[in-house]
């Protein structure tokens, strides 16, 4: 699933953000059972978030990768709430999308037949499967219930029709330690092995080698705060990323004319055994811009031809 895939992991690169309310809040306990990929997005604190007032929040997050892009054109709704659900599947990943919102089920109904879907059955429930994308990917859409939907691969769909399971330990720990009041979140297990799944290049993939786990969250309120937190296998590896990640930042902030040096000025990080953490307060136009800059980036990287 190309586009929901760059939720999943492009929230690596994208997000360097995302969050809501309650770690663990009812719709990730929805999700399918074992996900090595968990996330959330409150994308009505979004809206509501006044250091976002003059940013189109609805177009940043679709632009991010938050919803398909074939869902755009579902007409007369809102997405509000949407939890992620991924599982490495050989070089790809499989995705769930559970969607809480607001919408009329004939107009939606109307909008997936429109770009070419086909109504199935799954789980002995309607269902609507979208003409395979680029890379011969098939969505499935399906309403749970009212004001709820599910987003998935085909080879998903009965599973995400399938009610909530367990995370895997080490995320559900994860998940429990989140800060309050997040308007979204992303948790991957075993990076080195996810990334590789979700089409990553090798230094990206190799950049997680060590890794137990791999966090990214923000905060939407007065002021907009991203945050990162990587568990690492031994306080030994948490030092050697450490170093690597201040090394980078160093770098980054010298690039293009200083363009990165305000915002990373601020930028607070730690360590403490095997954890790793960042934070960092911007406004709503630098959080915009930021996105922007890495979903052109990684757009560009996607069209690249293969070397």
């Amino acid at each position: 699933m190309t586009s929901v895939r760059s939720l999943a992991l492009g929230l690596g690169l994208l997000l360097a953000a995302a969050a809501t309310g309650l770690a663990g809040p009812p719709l990730v306990d929805r999700l399918p059972a074992g996900a090595q990929v968990v996330g959330y997005v409150d994308m009505a604190a979004w809206r509501a978030s006044p250091a976002l007032a003059s940013i189109d929040t609805d177009r940043l997050l679709s632009a991010a990768g938050f919803t398909d892009g074939r869902l755009d054109g579902l007409q007369g709704g809102s997405f509000d709430r949407v939890a992620m659900g991924g599982w490495p599947k050989g070089e790809d990943m499989g995705l769930v999308l559970l969607v809480e919102g607001q919408w009329d089920s004939a107009a939606m109904k109307s909008s997936l037949l429109e770009q070419g879907a086909v109504e199935i059955a799954v789980a002995g429930h309607p269902a609507y499967k979208l003409p395979k994308d680029e890379d011969g990917d098939e969505l499935v859409v399906s309403e749970l219930a009212e004001g709820l939907l599910a987003v998935s691969d085909f080879d998903l769909a009965e599973r995400a029709r399938g009610g909530g399971g367990p995370l895997p330990p080490s995320l559900a720990t994860e998940v429990a330690a989140l800060p309050a009041n997040l308007s979204g979140w992303v948790l991957v297990a075993d990076p080195s092995r996810t990334t590789s799944a979700g089409g990553l290049d090798a230094g990206t993939a190799g950049m997680a080698q060590g890794l137990r786990s791999l966090g990214l969250w923000v905060r939407t309120a007065d002021k907009v705060q991203l945050g990162a937190t990587a568990l690492a296998a031994d306080a030994q590896t948490a030092a050697q990323l450490g170093a690597a990640v201040q090394f980078g930042l160093l770098a980054l902030s010298s690039q293009g004319g200083g363009q990165y040096a305000d915002l990373l000025r601020g930028l607070k990080f730690d360590s403490a055994g095997e954890r790793l953490n960042l934070g960092l307060e911007l406004t709503g136009e630098q959080l915009a811009g930021f996105l922007s800059g890495l979903s052109a980036g990684a757009a560009s990287a996607a069209s690249a031809p293969a070397r």
